[in-house]
């Protein structure tokens, strides 16, 4: 399932962010 493997990238990418907040604080600004 294609769908699957996109929601866990999603998930994988919104970790990377929270760990990189400085980085990616303007994506979640709004």
């Amino acid at each position: 399932m294609a769908s699957d493997q996109d929601a866990a990238d999603g998930a994988n990418e919104v970790v990377l962010c929270l760990l990189k907040a400085t980085a990616c604080s303007g994506e979640f600004a709004s």
